[in-house]
C-alpha cells in the first residue's frame, strides 16, 4: 500500500498551501498590471493635434473593405465596401473624413468615436476628437473611393 501512496504523490504533486496563497495572488497581480502598461492606449500611442473643420465637404463611398492596423493595443471595426465618408477638415497629416451613416469607433481601454486621416489616397491614421489626437496606421490602407 505503501507503494500506491508514493505514486500517488508523484502524479499529483504537492498542492500550495493557505499560507502561500497571498504572495500567488500577489505575482498575479503585478503580472496583470504589467500586462496592461504594456497595451497602448489613443492618448499615449497619439501625437496632439488641432483639426481646421470645414463646411460642405464631400461625401465619398468605399470602394472596397479596408482593415487599418493600428498600434498595439487600439483597434478598429472593419470599414465596410459602400460605407460614406465625409470631408470635415484638415490637420496636418492630412485630410480628416467622418462616418455619414453611423459612427466609427476604435478601443483601446474605452471606445471612441474616430475619424479617418486620408493623405495622397492612403489612410495614414485616425483623428481622435475625445483626444484631439491624431493616431498613425502602419503600414497606410489605400482609400479606394467612389465619387
Amino acid at each position: 500500500m505503501k507503494r500506491l501512496a508514493n505514486v500517488s504523490t508523484a502524479v499529483h504533486g504537492t498542492y500550495p498551501t493557505m499560507s502561500a496563497l497571498p504572495a500567488i495572488l500577489g505575482l498575479a497581480a503585478i503580472l496583470w498590471g504589467l500586462l496592461l502598461c504594456g497595451c497602448a492606449d489613443i492618448s499615449s500611442a497619439s501625437r496632439k493635434t488641432d483639426i481646421t473643420l470645414q463646411q460642405g465637404g464631400e461625401v465619398v463611398t468605399l470602394a472596397s473593405d479596408v482593415n487599418l492596423s493600428l498600434p498595439f493595443g487600439i483597434s478598429a471595426e472593419a470599414l465596410q465596401r459602400g460605407s460614406k465618408w465625409k470631408l470635415i477638415g484638415t490637420i496636418d497629416s492630412g485630410r480628416v473624413y467622418s462616418a455619414v451613416d453611423g459612427v466609427f469607433v476604435v478601443a483601446d481601454s474605452d471606445h471612441h468615436e474616430a475619424y479617418l486621416v486620408v493623405d495622397q489616397n492612403n489612410i495614414v491614421g485616425i483623428y481622435s476628437p475625445f483626444n484631439s489626437a491624431f493616431v498613425s496606421c502602419k503600414p497606410v490602407s489605400p482609400f479606394n473611393v467612389e465619387r
